[in-house]
């Protein structure tokens, strides 16, 4: 063999040696789920991935569209007058100490756990005659301990799919999102692992819901009826607590209780105390026009991260380490530090768009699974409506839809998002134009009142 040919083959064995490295480097086994993104086991370290950077989808969504942004805002120069509009990661912080910080005079409640739960407002057969009151729905008959599976998503895809009763639904339904052939799912278990709601309103909340007798179905179509615009005051607020079953041993990095009640829905009669930790925190607020929606996440969540990196240029840093800032933030309001250092902002969303028109995307890894990758906070609650032929019979029925289609990668429904669609709300090819629906104020759990006398109760599994 000549000695070229002798340098040509090193070189080739040099190459392929080189080549060989590199794959055993980046070809090492991997935890993946079925679409292929790595899952984060419960205490390991999270890797964000960047908003969007997924290429295929999963079961978060679809791929997110080239023009979809995250909850991300910059720090502004010069003085912060509105901490919400200026400075919202900050405020979403501010607002989460607060919430959580020990109730007056409590050992382990926090603030928020003593207000009104939402089935102390929207009661079981109700009578306009007797209103709720805010002292029933926080003392003694109260059911601020209910736990409840959330039922509103699957209810929501049977009025999208017409309903079980079309004679009600199906006229109200937006045709262009109903769709045949498979029917669209919510089962994302993988991102959603038995995890059980509640949620709160604070009591200029619950008094706006009451005195615009909004807490029954027919109180709201005689607002629609009146063309009556529903507007909460500034100071209304509402907590939506997620939970999953915890162990003994993880109470140290969780905020938890324990439920009363048969979480299972159950015909059983015995009721077995189940211990749970708070997987996921959200808040909205009235103190803008179109509301601020902050999602705070525990660390353990399977899904955290895997699609939409949390947005926050405040409490945490890129390297997922608690900032200063933010830990003396959490001894201000009496947190215990080590344990609130295992929850994450995941964004706040103020607005519809950025200031280029595309659509800002936020959702929560439980909160929206199975849809986290088209979520809008704002231009899905924007959808919570009323019209004439609104009823309590499930959630959702005779209202706007929720969704706006679904994924044929994994037949789950998929959140609108982007502005708001006027001629959803008004139809504009008669003269004058026709009323279609009544916006509610962004308040989707208005989609819980009974009818009066009925005991539907579309938000509860078990008809109670």
């Amino acid at each position: 063999m000549s000695r070229n040919n002798v340098k040509h083959c090193l070189v080739v064995l040099i190459l392929i040696a080189e080549l060989l490295s590199v794959l055993i480097a980046t070809g090492s086994p991997q935890p993946a789920t079925k679409s292929g993104l790595q899952t984060k086991q419960a205490g390991e370290p999270q890797i964000w991935r960047p908003c969007g950077s997924s290429v295929a989808g999963g079961p978060e969504g679809p791929p997110m569209a080239a023009d979809d942004v995250c909850t991300s805002y910059s720090k502004l120069r010069g003085p912060i007058t509105d901490a919400a509009v200026q400075d919202p990661d900050r405020y979403a912080w501010q607002t989460f100490c607060e919430l959580n910080q020990p109730a007056p005079g409590k050992t382990r409640e926090r603030v928020w756990q003593a207000w009104a739960n939402q089935f102390d407002v929207y009661v079981s057969r109700p009578d306009p005659k007797h209103p709720p009151t805010w002292e029933g729905a926080t003392t003694g008959a109260s059911r601020r301990e209910h736990f409840e599976n959330r039922v509103e998503l699957v209810a929501a895809l049977r009025a999208m799919q017409g309903g079980q009763d079309s004679s009600t639904t199906t006229s109200t339904t937006d045709t262009s999102t109903t769709h045949s052939g498979p029917t669209p799912r919510y089962d994302a278990d993988e991102c959603d692992p038995n995890t059980y709601q509640q949620i709160f309103f604070n009591r200029p909340q619950f008094d706006y819901i009451v005195d615009n007798h909004l807490w029954y179905v027919e109180g709201q179509i005689a607002a629609f009826d009146a063309r009556k615009t529903i507007d909460f005051p500034t100071d209304a607020m509402v907590v939506k607590a997620l939970w999953r079953p915890i162990s003994e041993a993880e109470k140290p990095k969780y905020l938890w209780t324990v439920a009363n009640e048969n979480t299972q829905g159950s015909s059983s009669t015995s009721l077995k105390p189940q211990l749970f930790g708070l997987a996921s925190f959200l808040f909205i607020s009235k103190i803008i026009p179109t509301w601020t929606w902050a999602s705070f996440e525990h660390l353990d969540n399977p899904c955290l991260g895997r699609q939409e990196a949390p947005q926050d240029n405040f409490g945490v840093s890129t390297t997922g380490q608690p900032s200063e800032a933010l830990l003396a933030m959490f001894r201000k309001f009496h947190l215990d530090t080590a344990l609130w250092s295992h929850y994450r902002l995941g964004g706040i969303q103020t607005s519809y768009t950025d200031t280029t028109g595309r659509p800002i995307i936020l959702g929560n890894s439980i909160a929206e699974a199975g849809f986290q990758t088209t979520s809008s906070c704002t231009n899905c609650h924007g959808r919570s409506t009323v019209g004439p032929l609104t009823t309590g019979k499930f959630f959702g029925a005779g209202r706007l839809p929720i969704f706006s289609g679904f994924y044929a990668g994994n037949f789950r429904p998929q959140s609108a998002n982007g502005a708001a669609d006027p001629s959803l709300y008004t139809d504009y090819s008669t003269s004058p134009p026709a009323r279609k629906y009544q916006q509610l104020d962004f308040q989707w759990s208005l989609a819980c009142a009974n009818n009066t006398g009925s005991d539907s109760n579309p938000c509860s599994p078990k008809g109670k």
